[in-house]
């Protein structure tokens, strides 16, 4: 009788171990909760994770790269050390003590530049610089990364071994630590999972609480292009919206202060014309003589910022969709590539 206890035994034994066996053999990356290689998800994931080079381009004009900081640059002739980025407000400064000169900042090299990657690169000439710059896409256009929402740090992921079992789990704590992490997982060097829930971070502050692959991707979907990426080099610009624009348009007159088209300066000739924004998309040029020359005019709200359009029969140095650049109490500013802007002061005394 004890043997053949010991035989039935012996039997189920390796019954049991050939059905853990199985276990193990079936038990593969599931990719609702797995990240996987060349998935939409992770390819969202790396867009959101990398390096925004925007915040600088009042020094390199280039949004795909970013300037290593301590740099020495020339400001209209005067030696300027930024060791942070709150030293921009310097060179934003010195531009605009005078509204009439022509502003240059050049880069005392070598510097060090950090790619949109997170890899650093010497550059030891502006020629060196221009060709990176010419790998970045031009002022706001579409580029790799997607800016309308963050990730909220730390963030940890399990990572399993070909079983599916965990084997470690790894903090991540900032965007480049991010890149890093999910280029591995691109790479198939590692299988991991996020241990959710994680927080996501949206471009006017809100914080919104993911539990799952398919809700991480549709939150990085839905807020990619609804915010102003910011992607043009005006820095500080004030992004406002469409009816803060209207209502200060329609206040009091604006008189023109400065307007350049397509590097040409135009100041001389248009100085102190007068222009009032009116309702019903009406807006009326006074000339230094009285003359008056009516068209009209519509702002819109876009990825590139609040926007301002004028149209007149004659006066084609003022017709162009206009980005505003800054609005303060008394001032505005238009701007557009290629060199072109407007400043308009406010004069509630001149009545068209």
């Amino acid at each position: 009788m004890k043997i053949k206890i010991t035989k039935l035994l012996i039997a189920f034994f390796f019954m049991f171990t050939a059905c853990q066996e199985e276990i193990v053999e079936v038990t593969l990356p599931n990719n609702a909760i797995a990240l996987s290689a060349n998935s939409t998800l992770t390819n969202l994931i790396e867009a959101t994770a990398l390096m925004d080079g925007s915040g600088d381009n009042i020094i390199d004009n280039a949004s795909c790269i970013k300037v290593k900081l301590p740099v020495t640059v020339l400001v209209n002739g005067q030696e300027i050390i930024v060791n942070s980025e709150s030293d921009f407000n310097v060179i934003e400064q010195i531009f605009d003590e005078f509204e009439d000169d022509n502003d240059e900042l050049e880069i005392v090299f070598p510097i060090t530049v950090i790619t949109m990657s997170y890899d650093e690169i010497i550059v030891n000439s502006e020629d060196d610089l221009e060709d990176l710059i010419d790998d970045c896409e031009d002022e706001n256009e579409l580029d790799e990364d997607i800016e309308c929402i963050d990730f909220k740090y730390p963030i940890s992921f399990s990572v399993y071994d070909g079983s599916f079992q965990v084997i470690d789990v790894i903090t991540v704590r900032n965007d480049n630590q991010m890149y890093n992490f999910i280029d591995r997982v691109e790479e198939e060097e590692v299988f991991a999972s996020f241990n959710y829930p994680i927080t996501m971070i949206l471009a006017d502050a809100t914080e919104i609480e993911v539990n799952s692959n398919q809700e991480l991707e549709n939150a990085i979907e839905n807020a990619d292009g609804t915010c102003d990426e910011d992607d043009d080099n005006d820095y500080d610009d004030d992004d406002f919206t469409k009816d803060r624009l209207d209502t200060y348009l329609k206040t009091c007159t604006l008189v023109v202060y400065g307007i350049k088209r397509n590097d040409q300066d135009y100041t001389t000739q248009y100085k102190n014309y007068a222009v009032s924004f009116r309702a019903d998309s009406v807006v009326v040029i006074q000339d230094t003589n009285g003359n008056i020359e009516t068209g009209t005019w519509q702002t819109r709200d876009s990825n590139k910022g609040t926007l301002l359009n004028m149209e007149f029969p004659t006066l084609d140095v003022f017709n162009l969709e206009w980005i505003v650049h800054a609005l303060s109490e008394d001032k505005i500013r238009l701007y557009q590539t290629n060199d072109n802007k407007i400043l308009l002061q406010e004069n509630c005394n001149v009545v068209i």
